[in-house]
């Protein structure tokens, strides 16, 4: 058959082949949400030094401490990744309220023996089963990949956002994120105990 000019054709044709692409719900997007990734700093030489049984069981505390954080907070547990958390809120201040409440619960229980680095960003990542995906998780993940053990850091969005909410912020300055092109900057929140 000859299509050309005439497109009708073309596309009577494709959804021949291809009928159910048309039922394919599209990803949602444009749900607002702060994102707030965890890692436990230095894990690797935990478990060397502790052994698996005694680590799994630091991390099995501070599991727990990082989820009651999220609850009284209002956060939401995506996922945990080895031993790192993948969470949301609806508020910046939410998200920053659980970071400190979980430094302070981490460090109140374990000392300098087990920190973590936190990383926070808001977006609007797209919405799909349980799961969030976008540029603002990636974001988010990369700012706590900047973070040392003990720290909380945030973008400049989550920083604006929580604008005369009386939050401390020292300028941590500008960081180059993998795969990005421009340098962000990023801001540490102060946090009880600190």
């Amino acid at each position: 058959m000859a299509y050309i000019g005439d497109t009708d054709a073309v596309v009577a044709e494709i959804n021949a082949v291809l009928p159910e692409a048309a039922s394919f719900p599209p990803p949602v997007s444009g749900s607002f949400r702060t994102i707030l990734f965890t890692d436990v700093e230095d894990s690797t030489d935990l478990v060397v030094q502790h052994g698996d049984a005694k680590y799994r069981a630091l991390l099995a505390e501070h599991e727990r401490l990082v989820r009651e954080a999220l609850s009284e907070c209002g956060g939401n547990e995506i996922k945990t990744i080895g031993d790192s958390f993948m969470c949301w809120f609806s508020s910046a201040s939410s998200a920053i309220n659980a970071a400190q409440a979980m430094q302070t619960a981490i460090m109140a229980h374990y000392g300098d023996d087990l920190r973590i680095r936190i990383g926070v960003h808001a977006g609007e990542p797209i919405v799909e089963d349980d799961d969030l995906w976008g540029t603002s998780v990636v974001r988010a993940s990369r700012i706590m990949n900047k973070a040392d053990g003990g720290q909380i850091l945030v973008s400049q969005v989550v920083m604006d956002l929580v604008e005369g909410k009386g939050y401390l912020f020292h300028d941590a300055g500008e960081f180059a994120l993998k795969g990005y092109e421009h340098a962000v900057h990023l801001f540490d929140v102060k946090w009880e105990g600190e």
